[in-house]
């Protein structure tokens, strides 16, 4: 699961790191983020555009803000943007919530590559309508199973694609079945895990 992340880097650097246009709409914080606000992703045309974390189906009263990769291409809420309709979401950490033992609360933990380099998570995307005649973008983040160094904290990751792979999750156009597989054969990166 991944329900919060951060995106510290300013929009000059997130161009230059995805070769990516900035749409001139683009503001975000650069601190944690939730559910619900509009942040930056990089859509298959290379820019960089304000959208939703979070898909809104006609018959869910929250917000769906995750889907899992093992069954992506099986729910009808996915199926469609995972074979037509995928981003790229930028990122410097996120966040994930310990259970602990004899404690009601969790400990939370911030996970990040080394150096705090900007990573890319597989997302995915859909169009709702507005209600007034408009329609808006949203995206979920697509998540696998843990890795073992982060299973302990939590058995859900985000799908954190390697550079060299970027392009091809968004342009690919053959069956979404064969694109699912090879990105269940992707090995994790190695994570720094801090408590915060």
């Amino acid at each position: 699961m991944c329900g919060q992340y951060s995106l510290n880097i300013s929009s000059q650097q997130l161009s230059e790191r995805f070769d990516a246009q900035i749409h001139e709409e683009l503001t975000w914080r650069e601190e944690t983020v939730y559910p619900g606000e509009t942040l930056p992703v990089v859509l298959p045309n290379h820019v960089l555009y304000p959208v939703q974390w979070g898909l809104k189906p006609y018959y869910s009263k929250q917000l769906i803000f995750n889907a899992r990769l093992e069954t992506v291409t099986e729910k009808p809420t996915f199926q469609k943007p995972f074979a037509q309709k995928r981003c790229l979401v930028p990122a410097t950490s996120y966040y994930e919530f310990q259970s602990v033992a004899d404690q009601t609360g969790k400990q939370r933990w911030r996970l990040s590559l080394p150096d705090d380099e900007v990573f890319a998570m597989a997302g995915i995307c859909e169009r709702y309508s507005d209600g007034q005649g408009g329609t808006y973008l949203t995206y979920a983040i697509i998540t696998r199973e843990a890795s073992k160094e982060v299973a302990p904290i939590h058995h859900r990751m985000p799908l954190i694609l390697p550079q060299a792979k970027w392009q091809s999750y968004l342009t690919f156009d053959g069956n979404s079945r064969k694109l699912q597989q090879a990105l269940l054969q992707l090995t994790p990166p190695t994570l720094i895990m801090q408590q915060v």
